[in-house]
């Protein structure tokens, strides 16, 4: 199977969640800029058939990072999906996660170690 084919049986199925989230939440692209991007392999989808997380690998000089740009499916998935993206950025040189989530976020996974060291915030200037 190739590699084409087996992204797109792993994102199909999280096609519609993926764009609900990317539009809910105003993002600069779409679930077809996001599939694209997963085929290029300049995102990368994990997924267990209970969560997602579409994920970049973000390096700096001095530093490489995993940003979390979506994610869904059920908590409980996404407790089992989180171990493999970290052994991933582990294994890759990685020193943290992160990603931008809403407050009530904080509630849920500030019990499993996520802290909000910063807020995101935006105005628009046109």
């Amino acid at each position: 199977m190739s590699l084409r084919a087996v992204i797109s049986e792993k994102f199909e199925p999280w096609r519609d969640c993926m764009a609900e989230v990317l539009s809910s939440h105003g993002w600069y692209m779409n679930v077809d800029d996001l599939y694209r991007d997963c085929l290029e392999c300049r995102r990368l989808l994990f997924e267990n058939g209970e969560a997602f997380a579409v994920v970049n690998v973000v390096e700096h000089p001095r530093d490489t990072r995993l940003f979390i740009l979506v994610a869904g499916g059920s908590m409980a998935g996404f407790d089992k999906l989180e171990p493999v993206i970290a052994a991933f950025g582990r294994e890759i040189g990685a020193s943290k996660a992160g990603f931008i989530g809403r407050k009530g976020f904080l509630r849920v996974l500030g019990k499993r170690g996520w802290t909000s060291p910063s807020v995101y915030m935006e105005k628009e200037i046109v």
